[in-house]
């Protein structure tokens, strides 16, 4: 790694520490658990990288660490989707057709 990643690494790790520092001090982390497993697995990621470059800044980690993130992500797009339409009891129905209606194929 060059000084100018490593200093993004540091960079992204300090505003990753300040964005749960914050969650945690207004006790907002209930809200989405999902996006709390994110931002701790971001750190942890970041951090293993920062320490020891020359094992984990290679190929086979970053596509691990990348579909970690990309479950992550996917994860938060269904908690708030569900938080989304359990505040709204009429659409919910309408929510649960259309989660099958994407992974069905009809004949014709």
């Amino acid at each position: 790694m060059t000084s100018s990643q490593v200093l993004i690494a540091h960079a992204v790790k300090v505003l990753v520490l300040l964005t749960l520092a914050g969650i945690v001090a207004r006790r907002r982390g209930r809200r989405c658990w999902s996006f709390l497993a994110y931002l701790i697995t971001i750190l942890v990621c970041n951090s293993l990288i920062s320490l020891w470059p020359d094992t984990l800044f290679v190929s086979w980690f970053w596509m691990l660490k990348q579909a970690l993130y990309d479950c992550f992500r996917l994860a938060i797009a269904v908690e708030l989707s569900y938080r989304t339409f359990q505040a709204f009891p009429g659409a919910q129905s309408t929510a649960r057709g259309s989660r099958r209606r994407p992974l069905t194929f009809r004949r014709r």
